[in-house]
């Protein structure tokens, strides 16, 4: 009996934190369908602004979050070492709450400059997903860590599929007469707020600072310049920052295509970026899981990676929507396999009392990936969405095929990502 109220108690405790995690998400999958639709549908944001700008303001939402992150997660990385956990979680959610009140009133008001300010600052405070993880380590018993960590697995998964149906279908005034898009932006404020005031009754301390760390506000600048001292993890983060910007640009665009070519209602875009979601679980639950046991990590990303590049060449041909949802799947499954596979070849490059330090370039490095991907936009009227994914698919066969000559160069260093 003790040992259940011992479980229950103990899920309780992780479930502010969970939620968290979910927030985190929908600043990432919410805002997607509800840009796609808002930039470009003539409201009245972009009565008075061309074509050309509304592209360019399009591009400016989607690097503007990867921009901030960059920043902000090392920043508060950094804080809750020297502050704790919970306050700087409490930070981040109050901070997402802003930035969804922000995204609504820019809305609401036809403000063009609170839409970009909320999306700037959702990336800043997008740094509470690892903080959170590492509160739920610091809580974990030897027993209990790989059920918990299952349970952020499976979180992380809701949150990207829900998200972006969430946004999509609470945006789409043919669903509902309330609905328009500032309506998911007021209710993820809500529910960043409840989250807070959850986290701050309920969530303890579990972190105790062993020693005082200084902080550095050009600390993800710095990681960039250690990082490009080793030859090793320079060839590594090139392979990873083509392979980011690659299905990153399937990931924006993809809406975009979906939307200018079958004119596609918000709830649809949604649902496509659910659609993305489940790829994405399915290939960190099932694939994953089964071809680790046998595999290195590295040998694994190289084939992850050509078959994600495969299914973007297809989007150089013209597709129908059928075929648009038919790739979609293998496309997510197979990312997030290489991406996974990824964040297991940097770890290998590392001791482990350089893990947070490697994994700092990782992230980063997929950050920059991801700015400069917005860009992307800027190129719409000149070769069209789809042509842009299949470039995107042309980085990840480069990619590929500079995995594999990582692979034979490094063979010696590797071992199977168990």
């Amino acid at each position: 009996m003790r040992k259940k109220n011992k479980s229950s108690l103990s899920l309780l405790q992780m479930a502010p934190c969970l939620l968290a995690i979910i927030i985190d998400n929908l600043g990432f999958g919410l805002v997607y369908p509800i840009m796609a639709g808002l930039f470009t549908t003539q409201t009245t944001l972009f009565s008075s602004t061309s074509h050309d700008a509304a592209n360019f303001y399009l591009g400016l939402s989607y690097l503007l979050y990867p921009l901030f992150m960059f920043f902000g997660a090392s920043m508060l990385g950094h804080l809750s070492d020297m502050f704790g956990r919970k306050k700087i979680i409490l930070l981040c959610m109050g901070g997402i709450a802003v930035s969804f009140l922000f995204m609504g009133l820019g809305v609401s008001l036809s403000s063009l400059f609170l839409i970009l300010l909320g999306r700037a600052l959702s990336g800043l405070f997008a740094g509470s997903q690892p903080i959170v993880q590492a509160s739920i380590v610091d809580q974990s018993t030897p027993q209990n860590k790989t059920f918990n960590m299952s349970l952020i697995g499976l979180t992380l998964s809701i949150g990207l599929i829900l998200g972006p149906i969430f946004g999509g279908v609470l945006s789409d005034a043919s669903i509902g007469r309330s609905f328009n898009f500032s309506t998911p932006f007021y209710l993820a404020a809500l529910l960043s707020v409840i989250c807070v005031l959850w986290i701050a009754a309920a969530f303890k301390e579990t972190f105790s600072l062993a020693r005082k760390k200084s902080f550095n506000v050009l600390e993800p600048i710095l990681i960039f310049v250690k990082a490009f001292k080793s030859a090793r993890l320079r060839l590594l983060s090139l392979i990873f920052f083509s392979m980011q910007i690659g299905f990153s640009l399937f990931f924006t665009l993809g809406l975009i295509y979906l939307k200018k070519s079958f004119d596609y209602p918000n709830w649809e875009l949604g649902a496509f970026n659910g659609w993305i979601g489940v790829g994405f679980t399915f290939g960190m639950f099932f694939i994953a899981r089964r071809v680790a046991r046998k595999y290195s990590a590295e040998s694994i990303s190289v084939y992850a990676m050509l078959v994600t590049a495969i299914g973007q060449l297809f989007f150089f041909l013209p597709l129908s929507s059928f075929w648009v949802w038919a790739l979609a799947l293998p496309i997510a499954a197979s990312d997030m396999l290489a991406y996974t596979t990824m964040l297991t070849s940097f770890s290998n490059v590392a001791d482990k009392r350089s893990q947070g330090w490697v994994m700092g370039i990782a992230i980063a490095t997929m950050a920059v990936a991801w700015v400069v991907s917005g860009f992307g936009s800027n190129l719409l009227d000149v070769m069209g969405a789809n042509h842009i994914i299949g470039i995107g698919g042309a980085l990840l066969a480069l990619a590929s095929v500079l995995m594999f000559f990582y692979t034979r160069k490094y063979a010696a260093a590797f071992k199977p990502a168990r």
